[in-house]
């Protein structure tokens, strides 16, 4: 019997429900991973598949990090590596690429902005 997964609904600011398809217990992993890994003012977008409702069970999850603006690239680039090794060594049971924003292409900037939910915020520092 094949196992189902539900569709994770976001709220957004606006009040509108944003779907992600994803379980919540991997979704949560994610965003506590995510707190470990990241300084104040990091977002974490998801993109692809599971945010356009193409997915299937084993699909992967697409993301792409926003750093502060001004954090030297030699600390977003540590930070992303210590994520992606965090959630290699995690329960999560599908894969997940992630990306600096800025470091991909304007071509691929503007598919993302396309079509794309906020998975993570990290608090800002006032």
């Amino acid at each position: 019997m094949r196992k189902r997964w539900r569709t994770l609904l976001i709220s957004t600011a606006g009040g509108l429900a944003a779907m992600i398809e994803l379980r919540e217990k991997d979704r949560m992993a994610i965003c506590a991973v995510a707190a470990q890994c990241f300084s104040a003012g990091t977002a974490i977008w998801a993109y692809g598949s599971r945010v356009q409702g193409t997915c299937y069970e084993a699909s992967d999850l697409d993301l792409v990090v926003h750093f502060p603006e001004g954090q030297a690239s030699g600390e977003s680039h540590a930070q992303l590596a210590e994520f992606i090794e965090a959630l290699r060594d995690s329960n999560v049971p599908i894969i997940v690429q992630a990306l600096a924003w800025q470091a991909i292409p304007e071509y691929f900037r503007a598919n993302i902005e396309q079509c794309y939910e906020v998975l993570w915020t990290a608090p800002s520092v006032c």
